[in-house]
């Protein structure tokens, strides 16, 4: 091989080398959610309540930083024959990834809720299933018509990297957070705080026992690599 040879193969491979760095900087950014049983497993367990109900959540594949969720999508089975639940929304609760709790708030097909007073229970008879989105009363935005929708993510990632900006306490701590989450050595961790109570219709309804669900959420960057359209994951 000539010094001329070795020149252009040089230049050919930096060259490839800058084309597929520029490609995996267009690459948009996307994150997983999952969500972890096994303290909600425990709980029922614990509470006689695994043969009776299964709570479940309903993700996409994949999400965009820009499209992060802006709500939850519950699915509650009553396995039982001879008991209903019913899910107290005003008791209920999520917790954000810094510990800060934030009231849930159930939502309606027409998009408006009553915010400072009672919030109406779900029921789920015996045998039937109970599907519900819901998400943090601080994401909510009215509209001009006095409806009101929720306009910002549950846990908004984009918001973590504007405050990781700020030249505070906050903003440096924040700014490990989204260094570590980018990098993939630390996830985001959120949580839910269903409260349902259960009656035995055997007795005539009496005697509602409530019941703490937790739901543990967590949130993961998809590496690069997924995010290829020939990755054989997809």
């Amino acid at each position: 091989m000539t010094d001329l040879d070795l020149l252009i193969l040089t230049v050919y491979i930096i060259t490839v080398v800058y084309v597929l760095y520029q490609a995996i900087n267009t690459l948009d950014d996307q994150t997983t959610f999952h969500f972890d049983r096994n303290e909600l497993d425990r709980v029922l367990e614990e509470k006689e309540l695994k043969d009776l109900i299964n709570l479940n959540f309903r993700f996409e594949d994949r999400y965009k930083f820009e499209e992060q969720p802006r709500k939850l999508s519950l699915s509650l089975e009553n396995k039982s024959t001879d008991r209903s639940f019913e899910v107290d929304w005003d008791h209920s609760s999520l917790t954000d990834f810094e510990g800060r709790s934030r009231r849930a708030i159930r939502l309606t097909p027409d998009k408006r809720f009553n915010l400072p007073g009672y919030l109406a229970f779900s029921t789920v008879p015996p045998g039937k299933t109970l599907k519900e989105d819901f998400t943090a009363e601080d994401t909510l935005k009215m509209n001009i018509d006095g409806s009101l929708e929720s306009a910002s993510p549950i846990i908004d990632i984009l918001g973590i990297e504007a405050g990781s900006k700020k030249p505070n306490k906050r903003g440096e701590q924040l700014k490990k957070l989204y260094a570590n989450f980018m990098e993939r050595k630390e996830d985001l961790r959120f949580s839910a705080r269903i409260i349902v109570k259960m009656t035995d219709l055997v007795d005539g309804g009496k005697g509602d026992r409530p019941y703490v669900l937790p739901c543990n959420f967590v949130i993961k960057k998809v590496p690069w690599s997924d995010a290829l359209p020939f990755n054989p994951k997809k």
